[in-house]
């Protein structure tokens, strides 16, 4: 959908952009700004370690599937620190 956008430049409204999942939330215009700060509070508060390696993998898993991302996050770490692997 986002490719679709993106190539026809068809616009959308918040209500179509929340329902397909391009947008995680829609707030009233007068409480934008404390929505935006309240993210960015919850992301600063989380483990910078955890941020960096969701951050490592959402850039190198963009575009795959279900399956093989979850190769990739999941069972390819654990089989890296299995014992006789």
């Amino acid at each position: 959908m986002a490719r679709d956008l993106c190539l026809t430049g068809r616009r959308i409204d918040s209500s179509e952009a929340y329902r397909i999942g391009l947008v995680s939330e829609v707030v009233q215009e007068d409480s934008l700004l404390d929505s935006a700060l309240q993210i960015a509070r919850t992301i600063l508060e989380a483990p910078q370690d955890t941020l960096s390696v969701t951050k490592r993998y959402m850039i190198q898993d963009a575009g795959f599937g279900f399956e093989e991302s979850f190769v990739n996050e999941h069972d390819k770490p654990f089989q890296a620190v299995l014992p006789g692997k």
